[in-house]
This record gives structure tokens, C-alpha cells and sequence, in this order.
């Protein structure tokens, strides 16, 4: 970040945009410290160091990669009909400078291929009335360069809240590193126990597996807050 406004900076010396008393009227922003040592800035040098605060302001504001359009779903096999919903609202963020990873959902945004499987389960094992949200809060593990594009597989640890019941898990993943923003993939299984979620029955059989694959697609953008 600090190399990018240099290279700003010596490159607008070079094109002539930039003289020595712009440079001498050092800027404090964010770590970055000048004097104020040299003759008076004109107006036209004052409008470059505005320009430099901007550039600083949004290289350093954007840390933080966000979508509200985030794809969950989960799968499990029935013997009579698969248990399939998926969720195209999922807010999701990433701090890059911290690694922390926050999901949050709300549960009646899920869609159910069938529809009357969707309003039992919205009434009789999810709840949604008394358990409206679930979230995960927790922060990616293994180191990532994010000025480099790239796929980089990576876990993330933290708490798993459904069914109003937190778990701490350890998932993997992959981050996708592009120019403009980060895609996050991951599958994982959720065991309905661990959050206190009945096994559904479906036409009176209960569903063949008491865990459900939950699949995470996303691609974030970067924000300023």
C-alpha cells in the first residue's frame, strides 16, 4: 500500500505534476509523516496534496470486502423428497487486514424447492419465529496476498450460531484473489444435533442423514466502512 503511493508520488515528480515543495509540505495521515518545511504551496501543488490524502484515504479504508448477495444452501437426503434451500442474501465480510470473516443470514430468506417442506421446517425445526438469524463470526488462518491474484485455500475458525445454539468449528475453504474483489467457496457439513434441530420427517420418514452440506458461494467487493 505504502509502495503504491510512493510509485504515485515519484512518478508525479517525473511527469511534472508534482515539484519539491509539494513534497517538502509533508502530510501526517495514517503513519504517513511530513514536515511542513519549505516554501508556500500554490495552488495548484495544495490541490495535488489533496489528491495524495485521497489516494492514502482509500488505499487504507478499503479493507474490508462485503456482499449482501452472498449464495448459502443446504442439502440432505429423504427417503421420500431431498431436502434442498438456498439462500441469495447472505451478508458476508472479510477484513483483510485482520482476517476476520463475519456470515450472517436470515433464515426466512431460504428457499425450499418444495414448498410445503419450507414452511414445515420454517415452523417446526428451524423456528424462525424464535430464531430469526444465524451468523459465523470467526477470523481465515493461514496467510493471504491479497495484492496477489490467486486461489489460496484456507480454514476459517470461529462460533457457528443456529438454532440459537453456538458451536465453535473449523471449516476450509478457498479465497480467490481477483483485481476488484475476493470470491469465497466453501462446503462443509452441519450435524443438526450440535444446534439442538430435531431430525425432520418427511411424509412420516425421517430424513436418511441427521447432518445437512452447506455450501457457501460468494463475491465480495471492497467498501470503505
Amino acid at each position: 500500500m505504502k509502495a503504491t503511493i510512493l510509485g504515485f508520488l515519484i512518478g508525479g515528480i517525473f511527469l511534472g505534476f508534482i515539484d519539491e515543495t509539494v513534497i517538502g509540505n509533508r502530510l501526517k495521515w495514517n503513519g504517513f509523516e511530513t514536515s511542513k518545511s519549505g516554501p508556500a504551496t500554490s495552488i495548484r501543488q495544495q490541490a495535488v496534496n489533496d489528491d495524495i490524502l485521497f489516494y492514502i484515504e482509500m488505499s487504507t479504508a478499503q479493507r474490508t470486502f462485503r456482499t449482501n448477495k452472498g449464495h448459502v444452501s443446504f442439502f440432505a437426503e429423504a427417503p421420500v423428497s431431498d431436502v434442498d434451500a438456498r439462500n441469495d442474501r447472505a451478508k458476508i465480510s472479510l477484513d483483510i487486514s485482520t482476517g476476520e470473516l463475519k456470515v450472517n443470514l436470515v433464515m426466512a430468506d431460504f428457499k425450499f424447492q418444495s414448498k410445503k417442506m419450507g414452511r414445515d421446517a420454517r415452523r417446526n425445526y428451524i423456528e424462525i419465529d424464535k430464531f430469526p438469524t444465524a451468523t459465523f463470526v470467526g477470523k481465515i488462518n493461514e496467510p493471504v496476498d491479497y495484492d496477489k491474484p490467486g486461489s489460496y485455500p484456507v480454514t476459517a475458525t470461529g462460533k457457528l450460531t443456529i438454532h440459537g445454539v453456538a458451536k465453535q468449528v473449523n471449516e476450509k475453504g478457498t479465497l480467490k484473489v481477483e483485481k476488484d474483489h475476493i470470491r469465497i467457496d466453501s462446503k462443509f457439513n452441519v450435524a443438526l444435533k450440535d444446534h439442538n434441530i430435531e431430525t425432520p420427517k418427511i411424509l412420516g420418514q425421517e430424513m436418511t442423514e441427521d447432518e445437512v452440506i452447506v455450501n457457501i458461494e460468494a463475491t465480495l467487493t471492497a467498501t470503505s466502512r
